[in-house]
């Protein structure tokens, strides 16, 4: 999941702590949004779905090979997720829609969760060379609502397990490379230049089934 929130920074290479982190939307003095990273420049190099379709590619990815049952993924449409920051301060950018509340599949797989959370944000990383910080956060909340720990984890405690689940990942991520990007541009292929078919409406999100995402994981076209 990516969540934008103001106020906050772009993070590049250091992910977020359980138990503190920042969003990624500066504001002014007079609280009005002075940089929204909901721009084509989100980090000055890469467009803002870029960074979703990456972290979302990042998640599927992960729970494909990990074995978690999920619906879809669906990323709103740009000018959609900024009307809604403007209105309301905080959005949800993009998601995987997962078959229950994190409370109802993450217990017993509690350190196979954190790295499918974390793949989001490392997969930004491996494939833009940066991350919005703000996805991260958002994402660490919803496995700290899955173990019962909505509040955070004390240091001594959450960096080891951060450790082995971020070092999983990250293994899992440069093993299936190829079917990660696979994904990612499947996410934004509707939009591309010369798309054969896209009977998307000007407000209608991006979606993947998981068929198709097991597809393109697969490295068959979902056209």
């Amino acid at each position: 999941m990516t969540v934008i929130r103001p106020p906050g920074r772009l993070r590049r290479s250091e992910d977020e702590s359980l138990s503190g982190r920042e969003g990624n939307v500066a504001v002014t003095s007079d609280g009005k949004l002075s940089r929204m990273f909901l721009k084509s420049d989100s980090c000055g190099k890469h467009a803002w779905l870029a960074h979703v379709a990456a972290h979302e590619a990042g998640h599927a990815t992960a729970a494909l090979v990990l074995g978690f049952e999920f619906v879809e993924v669906q990323i709103p449409r740009e000018h959609v997720a900024r009307a809604n920051l403007a209105d309301a301060g905080i959005v949800v950018a993009g998601g995987v829609q997962m078959q229950g509340l994190p409370d109802t599949w993450v217990p017993g797989r509690e350190e196979d969760a954190l790295s499918y959370f974390a793949a989001g944000s490392r997969s930004e990383l491996m494939l833009l060379g940066d991350n919005l910080a703000s996805g991260l956060k958002g994402d660490l909340d919803q496995w700290l609502l899955g173990i019962g720990r909505p509040s955070g984890m004390p240091m001594e405690e959450s960096r080891p397990v951060e450790k082995r689940a971020f070092q999983r990942v990250e293994a899992l991520l440069v093993e299936h490379r190829p079917a990660l990007r696979r994904i990612a541009r499947g996410l934004y292929a509707p939009l591309l230049p010369g798309a054969k078919i896209s009977a998307l409406g000007p407000d209608e999100p991006l979606v993947l089934s998981y068929d198709e995402l097991r597809r393109l994981f697969e490295g068959v076209s979902v056209v």
